[in-house]
């Protein structure tokens, strides 16, 4: 579902600088390439060390409460991507792409956690064929579906994006909080 919003707001965060905004498609290229590589790189490295720090007092569940942190820090910040102000939403767009580096990691790593040795390169090739096959085809698609059927297309890319923003990851905080009542760290076999 990450992948999902990240493939979303990837997508259609150029478009939306250029045509709301009217800022040269060049410019705005150069600045998102240079900030989301550093905001999203940051992120994976934050996230990875909040994973480390989080698998020794908790395993693989507390893990998934960085991923629900992150993810409940993402919604406000989805509102920001529909602000009138093109500063605003220049610096939305990086703290998504950070935010989201936080769960990728996490949840990578606790995929990883909860899978036996022998299984993890299967469980990571799984995973990333739906971040491609699900999260690259619904994710920009549904963008432009809000915006065509929700707002009428006459509202700009503003709402669609923040709207599918919150709606996928609000269903990635209902399942996560699911999977955290669910299983209980005891319920799974350690790794050898």
């Amino acid at each position: 579902i990450a992948s999902l919003v990240d493939n979303a707001v990837g997508a259609w965060a150029p478009t939306l600088l250029t045509r709301e905004f009217q800022l040269d498609r060049a410019q705005v290229g150069v600045q998102l390439g240079i900030l989301l590589t550093a905001a999203f790189g940051g992120g994976v490295l934050i996230g990875g060390w909040l994973a480390d720090k989080a698998g020794v007092t908790g395993g693989w569940s507390r893990k998934l409460l960085v991923c629900l942190v992150a993810g409940g820090l993402i919604l406000p910040v989805a509102a920001s991507l529909n602000a009138a102000n093109v500063t605003l939403v220049m610096l939305s767009i990086p703290a998504y792409f950070a935010l989201s580096g936080i769960v990728t990691a996490c949840g990578f790593s606790a995929i990883l956690d909860v899978v036996p040795n022998r299984s993890r390169g299967l469980a990571m090739s799984i995973s990333f064929f739906l971040n491609v096959a699900i999260g690259g085809a619904v994710g920009p698609t549904a963008v432009a579906m809000a915006s065509d059927h929700l707002f009428g297309g006459e509202s700009g890319l503003g709402p669609a994006i923040a709207v599918t923003v919150a709606v996928f990851y609000g269903v990635a905080i209902v399942a996560l909080i699911a999977a955290l009542s669910r299983f209980r760290p005891r319920d799974l076999p350690s790794n050898p």
